[in-house]
């Protein structure tokens, strides 16, 4: 028998027994990475849970020759392993079998690692490309888990060029030029846009540079529109620990306009290109993102 193991479980049969992290002409992803990972710490538990694949998304697929022996606390040790990919991390999760990795390069360092470089002067937009991604740890009063961000493709809409990254079934269209977020798709469909954009960092950025961004928040199923105002400046460097590592990066505060309450503070890292971490201060509670582990080129 063959067992899959995401957030449920499932029956696969006549799959090949090779061992196949991905396919052959493409680079592992990142989830890939973090699943194979977690598989290997778990091979003490029983050896009749023997690697079969592990899809792009993350998903791993077991052959057990001794019908379902020691498949509970597997599949324990894998849940343990993932909580702790979580919380902390002292190195990079280990390529799964037949990854390539060429033009990309993957890091998850630790305070001793080659994350702190000098921060540029100013700070130009990220250039992302196909295949870099990040993955984050969330937690808020409504629970806590983790998600991935990939860098999918370039996309023209009316002319200009968008950044999509994938998160799941959602799509993020990002302006290529600026950075500026415009709209999101879940399964392909429109579902909540910005207009003229939100921008979360202002680029280029440099620490003292104080920006306003004002936008319509348009929730397309509930015919639901909101006008947000936010003030933000990037008031300072300071070097974070994060689960990836640590980085030099520059705080971003934005306040609600109106009222002058914090709304969002945020940690970003040219190292990675990307935020490190983003805490919301909202009605209900406070609501946590830091970096686990990313590929970027």
């Amino acid at each position: 028998m063959v067992w899959g193991l995401a957030s449920s479980v499932a029956f696969l049969a006549a799959l090949s027994l090779l061992v196949t992290a991905c396919g052959a002409t493409s680079a592992n992803t990142l989830a890939q990475d973090l699943a194979y990972e977690r598989y290997m710490n778990c091979r003490y538990v029983t050896n009749n849970a023997i690697l079969n694949r592990i899809d792009r998304d993350g998903t791993v697929w077991i052959r057990m020759d001794n019908g379902t022996a020691a498949y509970q606390e597997w599949r324990e040790c894998m849940r343990r392993e993932q909580e702790k990919q979580a919380t902390a991390r002292a190195s990079a999760p280990s390529p799964a079998p037949g990854a390539s990795g060429a033009g990309a390069s993957s890091t998850s360092a630790g305070a001793t690692g080659s994350s702190l470089v000098p921060l540029p002067a100013p700070i130009a937009t990220p250039t992302w490309a196909p295949g870099e991604e990040w993955a984050y740890r969330w937690e808020s009063p409504s629970g806590k888990g983790t998600y991935i961000e990939s860098v999918d493709r370039m996309e023209q809409i009316d002319g200009v060029a968008h950044i999509v990254i994938k998160m799941g079934s959602r799509e993020l269209y990002y302006r290529a030029v600026d950075g500026v977020l415009m709209l999101q798709k879940i399964s392909g469909e429109v579902s909540r846009r910005y207009a003229p954009g939100w921008e979360t960092v202002s680029f280029p950025l440099s620490v003292g540079k104080r920006w306003e961004t004002r936008y319509t928040d348009e929730v397309v199923a509930d015919r639901k529109t909101s006008e947000v105002v936010r003030t933000c400046v990037a008031n300072a460097e300071e070097e974070v620990a994060v689960p990836a590592g640590t980085f030099a990066t520059v705080v971003i505060v934005c306040t609600n306009t109106r009222t002058d309450q914090v709304v969002y503070r945020l940690w970003y890292a040219p190292a990675v290109k990307h935020i490190v971490r983003w805490v919301w201060e909202l009605s209900r509670g406070v609501d946590t993102r830091e970096l686990i582990a990313y590929k970027v080129r």
